[in-house]
């Protein structure tokens, strides 16, 4: 049997990874509709001075940074997944595959990078309604 014909008799791995691949896309997409939903109200930065934080709004904020972590942490496991599909011979044998895992890959990293400069900046990203905006990030 060629590769060509199976696929997944030339990397054991390949049908494992693509599977655990689409489990955290699944899980991708459902934090980042998650984040979407927070209110932009409560997770906007506010000089203390000015408006006292209510106990929602932390407790708004903390939940949010939690699923920025997540998703951060999806998103570590997904460039993994799609690394080791790379290594597949029958995903570089591939041209279409190939070019469509490295897309993802891609992708993910470019999430990973926009994640770091939110974290270095200070500030948060939200989405919804279409737009990206930072909230609390410095100029």
């Amino acid at each position: 049997m060629s590769v060509r014909s199976n696929p997944l008799s030339a990397c054991p791995h390949r049908a494992l990874a693509l599977q655990q691949y689409l489990i955290l896309h699944s899980e991708h997409e459902s934090l980042r509709l998650s984040l979407a939903t927070y209110p932009i109200d409560t997770l906007t930065s506010y000089p203390a001075t000015t408006y006292p934080p209510t106990p929602y709004s932390l407790a708004t904020a903390a939940a949010y940074d939690a699923d920025a972590r997540k998703l951060h942490d999806v998103n570590q496991q997904i460039k993994s997944a799609l690394t080791e599909l790379l290594n597949c011979e029958s995903v570089r044998g591939d041209r279409l595959y190939r070019a469509w895992v490295q897309r993802r890959l891609m992708e993910a990293e470019r999430e990973l990078k926009e994640g770091r400069r939110m974290s270095a900046g200070g500030g948060r990203r939200m989405e919804g309604w279409g737009e990206v905006r930072v909230e609390g990030a410095r100029a």
